[in-house]
C-alpha cells in the first residue's frame, strides 16, 4: 500500500503503521527466523575465537582457522544473520593473520639464523617447542585460568632454546657458543609467540565486536 506523505495524518492506522514500518527497520535478531539460533551460533563463535588466541599461543595454526571461518561467515546466504561478517572484515582478518606470521619468521630469523645457527638446531628447535608448549598444558602455574596458557608458553620457548642448544652441540659447537644460539632461540620464539597471539587477539575482537555489538 503506498500513502502520499501528505495525506499520512489522514489516512486510516493500517496505512501509518505500513509506511511507519517501512521506515523504521526492525533490529537485527527480528529480521531472522530463529533469533535464538542466530544467538546461540553467535555464542559458539566467540567461544571459537577466543580459543583461538589460546591454540596461537600453544604453536597450533590458530589464526587461520579464524581465516577460514571468516571467509565461509563472509559468504552466507543471509546477511542478516548475525554471524554474518562483510567481505572487508574477512579480508583484515586475512592480513592480521599474515602479519602474525611475518612476526613468528622474522623472530624466528633474528633468533637462530641471525647467529649463525645451523638447520638442525633450528628444526630441533622447532621440535622442542612443540613438545615443551604441550608439556607447560599439563604442568600449569597456579594462576587462575590462565596459569596454563602462560606455562605452555614459557616451556614452548625453553623448548625451543634446549632444541637449539643440542641442535649447535650435535654439529661439534662448544657449549658456550651453543647457548648463545639457545638464548636466541628462546626469545625469538617467546617475542613471536606473544606477537602472533596480539595478531590473533585483534581478529577475535573484530568477529566479536561485529557479532554483538554492531
Amino acid at each position: 500500500m503506498t500513502v502520499h506523505p501528505a495525506n499520512f495524518f489522514s489516512a486510516p492506522s493500517q496505512a501509518r503503521k505500513a509506511i511507519s514500518h517501512r521506515v523504521m527497520p526492525k533490529p537485527r535478531d527480528e529480521r531472522t527466523m530463529h533469533p535464538a539460533l542466530d544467538q546461540l551460533l553467535a555464542l559458539l563463535l566467540t567461544l571459537l575465537a577466543i580459543g583461538s588466541i589460546a591454540a596461537t599461543l600453544l604453536g597450533l595454526p590458530g589464526t587461520w582457522v579464524m581465516v577460514l571461518l571468516a571467509a565461509l561467515l563472509a559468504w552466507l546466504p543471509d546477511p542478516q544473520m548475525r554471524i554474518h561478517l562483510p567481505v572487508w572484515m574477512a579480508l583484515a582478518v586475512l592480513a592480521l593473520a599474515a602479519l602474525g606470521e611475518v612476526i613468528e619468521f622474522a623472530t624466528g630469523a633474528m633468533g637462530v639464523g641471525k647467529l649463525g645457527g645451523s638447520r638442525r638446531s633450528a628444526a630441533l628447535a622447532v621440535l622442542g617447542s612443540l613438545m615443551g608448549g604441550f608439556l607447560g598444558i599439563f604442568i600449569g602455574v597456579p594462576i587462575p585460568m590462565a596459569g596454563s596458557l602462560i606455562a605452555s608458553l614459557a616451556g614452548a620457548a625453553l623448548g625451543a632454546g634446549v632444541g637449539a642448544v643440542l641442535g649447535e652441540t650435535w654439529k661439534g659447537k662448544k657449549l658456550p657458543d651453543s647457548m648463545k644460539v639457545g638464548w636466541a632461540a628462546l626469545w625469538g620464539r617467546l617475542i613471536g609467540a606473544v606477537g602472533k597471539s596480539l595478531c590473533a587477539a585483534l581478529i577475535a575482537i573484530l568477529m566479536i565486536f561485529e557479532w554483538w555489538l554492531r
